[in-house]
């Protein structure tokens, strides 16, 4: 039973590491052919521009964030372990 177990976990795992790259590229009728090239190419494009509110927003979010970690751990009490007697 054990044996069946791991062969079905390498068997799911063989099935998605070939199937969903490839079933991607058939949902997005994209041709293989641009994903089999070797070497692979890159492409120029032009980069997005900088977005002031997009920064902040998300700054704001990460300040938030580290801030209640930080408001935690200075709020919570430190918990000393009683010293054990030398017997």
């Amino acid at each position: 039973m054990k044996t069946f177990q791991s062969l079905l976990r390498i068997c799911i795992l063989i099935v998605m590491v070939i199937g969903l790259p490839l079933w991607g590229i058939w949902i997005t009728d994209n041709p293989v052919s641009d994903y089999l090239e070797f070497p692979p190419k890159t492409y120029a494009h032009e980069p997005i521009p900088f977005s002031w509110p997009v920064f902040s927003l998300m700054l704001l979010v990460i300040v938030i964030f580290v801030a209640a970690f930080l408001v935690q751990i200075v709020t919570t009490p430190l918990r000393h372990r009683p010293k054990q007697r030398d017997q």
